[in-house]
């Protein structure tokens, strides 16, 4: 008996998977002489389409803006730092003082703020400017090393950034994601008449390679069902 595959709680990329699978599976065989050919051909069909949703459902407008974006608050955030890691060098020790106040508050988030992933660096970013703003030794230090602007060119990708982000999520959760839903309830019904063919024809005319493609089928679903 198959165990039957828990296909509609299936990520878009993992069903797409499952599907050229199965596809890869039947083709070992005799598709035509298996009278199973068409529809094995429904669902390498399908597998196309999907595929073909899911790549535009990658692909957006904003994603280079993101990109570009990022790498400038990035470029942003590490010349705060670098400049701060330079007075603390100074003659001056109340320039010292004030580069050490500033990396100080970058030590609270970890070593490299620029390499963190989006929605984490914008959090950490957004937490920096604000001890940048609101804690009164920083700003003096700031001040004291002539990073408003450096900040505020921060403050202003930063928040760019965060706008770009929501946009382009909510943008692809919309429109690909339900073209993708219009196919996978077919594909999926698609899949279980494959396996209800294999099964009647075996019933009916036993043969060693329906039971070879049954097995693998299942051996397939029990890895995705995990």
């Amino acid at each position: 008996m198959i165990t039957a595959p828990k296909l509609a709680n299936y990520r878009n990329a993992s069903l797409i998977s499952f599907l050229s699978n199965v596809v890869a599976i039947c083709n070992k065989f005799d598709t035509e002489a298996l009278k199973i050919k068409n529809e094995v051909a429904k669902i390498a069909t399908d597998v196309q389409s999907l595929e073909l949703l899911f790549a535009l459902s990658k692909k957006n407008g904003n994603t280079e803006t993101l990109e570009s974006l990022d790498a400038r608050r990035d470029a942003a955030t590490l010349s705060i730092q670098g400049i701060a890691e330079c007075y603390v060098k100074h003659f001056d020790k109340s320039y010292q003082d004030a580069a050490k106040a500033i990396l100080a508050i970058f030590s609270k988030y970890g070593k490299r703020i620029d390499r963190m992933v989006y929605r984490e660096q914008t959090s950490a970013t957004q937490s920096l400017i604000n001890d940048f703003e609101t804690d009164t030794l920083v700003s003096t230090a700031i001040n004291k090393l002539h990073l408003t602007e450096w900040v505020q060119e921060l403050k202003t990708a930063n928040e760019e950034f965060n706008r770009v982000y929501l946009l382009r999520n909510k943008e692809l959760s919309e429109q690909p994601d339900q073209n993708i839903k219009d196919i996978k309830m077919p594909a999926i019904e698609n899949y279980r008449r494959l396996v209800d063919v294999l099964k009647a024809f075996n019933t009916i005319n036993p043969n060693e390679d329906y039971e070879k493609i049954l097995k693998e089928l299942n051996e397939l679903v029990l890895k995705y069902n995990v």
